[in-house]
């Protein structure tokens, strides 16, 4: 009897349907695995001007990538969003980023070869010369340094180039970095005074109109009002300000408030105003109002005219 009890439970275990481990499906990628995602303002050139304007972009950051090699590789191969028109890259998008090793509070960047060529050598565009080159040298150094430096961690960025393809950069040099004098560029600094803040962009923008530089003043103009109304093409922009007449000087720009909205800023300026055919008025502490349009601070058509056409 204690044999076929055996037996039974034997044949009842035979039976029993053992449950299948799930298979795990991995990818052999390391760069597949995402252990963070991140925030990041990154910075390109503004129009043709010698100025940076960010945009803000959500990274995600791989286990085998630092934080600040995931950031550069998003500002060189990606560039700007397709709807930021008044942003340009400044940075061949061919180059490579070689390194990126902490030395205390710096950070050194080694950068291939390809970052001291234009972006338009790449794609059959015409080369810049002389000043303008200097000046997108200028901002593609600042690109990356203003954008690393404000993620928070390293006050100074020094660059490298990695010339032939060892991985052993040599320092930068000022005339390589669209700077003055000779000699190897030193750690470099976050640049303030070029990016676009929004005190600075009405800075920027009370210089356009007291110069007459019609052209960057309707950059700085919002595509749409807080109406949803387009603002009007250059043509009649530029009739609008001539038919005016009117001269702006003794422009100065003295505080900034973040309004609550967040998504405006309220900076105080004092400047004179001599409409056409009248007496010059002087404004002083005066509040004007600043919009962000695509990460961008701009001023409405509605506040431009309420400001300048009397």
């Amino acid at each position: 009897m204690l044999l076929l009890a055996v037996i039974l439970a034997s044949a009842c275990s035979a039976d029993e349907q053992v449950p299948t481990p799930a298979v795990v499906q991995v990818n052999p990628l390391a760069e597949a695995v995402s252990n963070d995602e991140i925030v990041a303002r990154l910075y390109y050139g503004f129009t043709d001007n010698r100025l940076l304007a960010g945009e803000n972009r959500r990274i995600k950051v791989p286990v085998n990538e630092s934080i600040e090699t995931s950031v550069l590789n998003e500002l060189i191969r990606e560039g700007p969003s397709q709807g930021s028109a008044s942003l340009r890259q400044v940075i061949n998008p061919e180059t490579t980023v070689v390194a990126a090793a902490a030395e205390g509070q710096y950070l050194a960047v080694t950068l291939s070869r390809d970052f001291l060529m234009q972006p338009a050598v790449q794609n059959g565009g015409t080369l810049l010369s002389g000043q303008a080159e200097r000046t997108r040298r200028f901002l593609a150094v600042y690109s990356v340094v203003n954008t690393l430096i404000e993620q928070g961690s390293y006050s100074r960025v020094r660059l490298l180039i990695d010339e032939d393809g060892t991985g052993a950069g040599r320092p930068i040099t000022l005339q390589e970095a669209g700077m003055s004098g000779n000699g190897e560029c030193e750690p470099l600094a976050r640049n303030g005074e070029i990016e676009l803040t929004a005190i600075n962009t009405m800075r920027e923008l009370l210089r356009a109109v007291e110069q007459r530089d019609w052209s960057l003043v309707y950059d700085f103009i919002a595509y749409k009002n807080q109406y949803g109304q387009d603002k009007p093409s250059f043509e009649d922009f530029r009739s609008d300000v001539e038919r005016a007449r009117f001269a702006l000087s003794n422009p100065q720009v003295l505080d900034d408030v973040l309004a609550p909205d967040g998504t405006s800023e309220i900076i105080m300026v004092s400047y004179d105003l001599r409409p056409q055919d009248g007496e010059t008025q002087s404004f002083t502490n005066v509040p004007r109002r600043l919009i962000l349009e695509n990460d961008i601070w701009k001023i409405t058509y509605n506040a431009f005219s309420s400001m300048f056409l009397l």
